[in-house]
């Protein structure tokens, strides 16, 4: 117990771990995750082949799990 007390002491002094206030957004910690996805079509539109990779993908996750 005695070491998750001082963890967590350790953890508030780490810059990125605390809380920031960003405009009218109050965040608890300053870590974020860049976007995982990419965008790839012209002019931001998808095409037919990107709706069979969604399904096939789709189809293949039901399998897997």
């Amino acid at each position: 117990m005695e070491n998750k007390v001082v963890e967590e002491k350790q953890h508030m002094n780490i810059p990125l771990m605390i809380p920031y206030k960003m405009g009218n957004f109050h965040l608890s910690h300053r870590v974020v995750l860049a976007p995982l996805s990419r965008q790839r079509s012209y002019g931001n539109v998808f095409f037919q082949l990107h709706m069979l990779y969604f399904i096939t993908h789709k189809e293949l996750q039901k399998v897997a799990f």
